[in-house]
């Protein structure tokens, strides 16, 4: 029950139901969503008599500095959500009075870095955050603390939530 069990089902990287995490010693393999229960067995028997079939451990994020914060948001050209968080312009870079550039507007002043990323262009540091959908942003703060604000937030909802959180 991932609502009792809060610490565990944060520690195994579990981000959306269903999933099935496979362990032994230091192997794991993680299959999240639904699968029909033949490719599900198929899937724990190679585990099973594959040691080589497990998860490759993502790429680390990148440290943000002592005392510093960054929100890293991340866009696909493609996705409509991402249009309307980073307007019609995003392919070319251009986000030029959009919700995204409202953000980035608000904390232009403060010890708060935000940077936009093409999640399809950037796979290595998409993978790295963990993302598997558009928009996403990762605001990193404080001391190693983190919060994934997923899909579409108005800049007006948003930068309330960033000041608390920063403060």
């Amino acid at each position: 029950d991932a609502e009792k069990e809060k610490d565990f089902t944060q520690q195994l990287g579990v981000s959306g139901f269903p999933t099935s995490v496979l362990m032994h010693g230091d192997r794991r393999k993680t299959l999240p969503g639904f699968a029909p229960p033949d490719v599900f067995i198929k899937t724990v028997q190679k585990f099973i008599e594959d040691e080589n079939f497990k998860d490759v451990p993502p790429t680390p994020k990148p440290e943000v500095k002592r005392g510093g914060n960054k929100l890293t948001c991340f866009y696909a050209s493609w996705c409509g959500w991402s249009k309307k968080m980073f307007g019609d312009k995003l392919a070319e870079g251009d986000f030029s009075g959009s919700e995204f550039e409202k953000i980035k507007q608000a904390f232009s002043s403060t010890n708060l870095e935000v940077q936009a990323v093409d999640g399809e262009k950037d796979k290595e540091l998409t993978k790295s955050f963990g993302v598997d959908g558009f928009p996403t942003c990762w605001l990193q703060y404080g001391d190693g603390q983190e919060k994934e604000f997923g899909g579409f937030a108005p800049a007006e909802k948003m930068i309330p939530q960033l000041k608390e959180l920063i403060k």
